[in-house]
């Protein structure tokens, strides 16, 4: 919500809250429901609720139908235009358990419906989808990050997978191929989110010292920063991630020392020397390889 460049009321948010409580109750109850002869005849699904008798179908309905319609009460009020493209989630859910039916890659599906969150929470806050280029990064990443997540899930159940007709990775390829496929996803699902956190980052120091920010923006700056660093921690490793933060910290603060002594009228080579300095440091401090 940040990303979208404006403030966002709490009631806005109250809203969202309100409209992914009643979707993620809507999709939960149609998996049970449509998967529950599935479930019943799966040793390790066989205790829950609807194949244990423990809900009774007619229940399991009442409760889905009730999660969707606080979901569509919720999107229109946020707007009408959300109440128009709610039935596209609603789509997806319904479509996510059939999948297992048809093709081993289901497990995209689970993540495509968690992925509905972040574009529909942009939605709600611009009205619009007007530079989604965060959005859509943080949806790839949960997309990636929920589907590589099923596919370990789905290791528990390759021999049933297989015994029973279900579609999975691991009953299709084994269990080793179904994990490296696991990691590859999850490294998709890095990657996006460090490209999510390298273009906040720089977004906000362009804007603290682009444009005068004040202290609000520098703090901003801070937080993006160490968010930028925790997540370059998980794709590069301790030592890489910290050298190439402090590398484009310092390339910054020179951009930023030259800007302040334009403002002061100094001489036209001093400023056009302490980038340079600055930049000839970040190169001396930055891993061998690593391109800024």
């Amino acid at each position: 919500l940040k990303g979208a460049r404006i403030g966002v009321p709490r009631a806005l948010l109250g809203k969202v809250l309100l409209a992914g409580t009643g979707a993620r109750t809507a999709a939960l109850g149609l998996n049970r429901i449509i998967d529950r002869r599935i479930d019943a005849a799966n040793p390790r699904t066989a205790t829950r609720e609807l194949p244990s008798g423990a809900m009774r179908l007619e229940e399991a309905w009442a409760l889905t139908v009730a999660g969707a319609v606080v979901y569509g009460a919720a999107a229109w009020w946020i707007a009408p235009v959300c109440l128009a493209l709610s039935p596209i989630p609603l789509a997806v859910f319904t479509a996510y358990p059939y999948l297992k039916r048809w093709t081993p890659w289901c497990h995209l599906g689970v993540g495509l419906g968690l992925a509905m969150a972040p574009l529909g929470g942009w939605f709600a806050a611009r009205l619009d989808f007007s530079d989604p280029g965060p959005a859509l990064l943080l949806a790839l990443f949960t997309l990636a990050w929920v589907a590589g997540f099923d596919v370990i899930y789905a290791t528990l159940d390759e021999e049933f997978d297989r015994k029973s007709g279900v579609r999975s990775l691991p009953a299709r390829y084994g269990r080793a191929t179904a994990l490296r496929i696991a990691r590859g996803l999850h490294a998709l699902g890095w990657a996006a989110l460090a490209a999510l956190g390298t273009l906040g980052l720089v977004t906000l120091l362009l804007t603290a010292f682009g444009s005068g920010g004040g202290s609000s923006v520098l703090l901003e700056a801070l937080i993006g920063g160490i968010g930028a660093l925790v997540i370059l921690l998980f794709v590069f490793g301790t030592l890489p991630a910290v050298l190439i933060t402090c590398a484009l910290g310092i390339q910054f603060a020179g951009r930023w020392i030259a800007n302040r002594i334009a403002a002061l009228n100094a001489s036209s080579a001093l400023k056009h020397y302490i980038p340079a300095a600055f930049a000839e440091i970040a190169r001396a401090v930055r891993p061998h390889g690593t391109y800024l």
